[in-house]
């Protein structure tokens, strides 16, 4: 008898384990309202905007999604004409077009400043 022992399983979501949410992506940051697509797709244009380019791998690392939805998301792009592909299998790579700026919510230079001070 002294060699028993209990395992306890519990099934749920984070939250109802006593764990925080996972943080939503694009670090808690909205699509802009005209944005054709949706808040991950927008912080991947930020991604290769800010860098010049992306590949799938660094899309799937930074996001933490799967590769599929990393490469449907970037054809998505493709498609929208924010992003264009060079390259095939490992080599791919994925630059914006420059109409992804057009669509930034982070373009906001009066942050910080009083209202008088604008």
């Amino acid at each position: 008898m002294g060699d028993d022992f209990v395992v306890t399983l519990h099934a749920g979501l984070p939250a109802q384990m006593g764990k925080a949410e996972p943080e939503p992506t694009g670090k808690g940051r909205h699509a802009a309202p005209d944005f054709p697509g949706n808040e991950r797709q927008e912080e991947i244009v930020r991604i290769a905007t800010g860098k010049g380019w992306v590949t799938s791998g660094e899309v799937v690392k930074k996001l933490g999604i799967v590769k599929d939805t990393a490469v449907r998301d970037l054809n998505d792009l493709i498609d929208m004409g924010l992003l264009r592909k060079e390259g095939t299998g490992r080599g791919t790579r994925y630059f914006p077009t420059g109409e992804g700026k057009r669509f930034s919510s982070d373009s906001r230079p009066n942050i910080g400043l009083k209202s008088d001070d604008k």
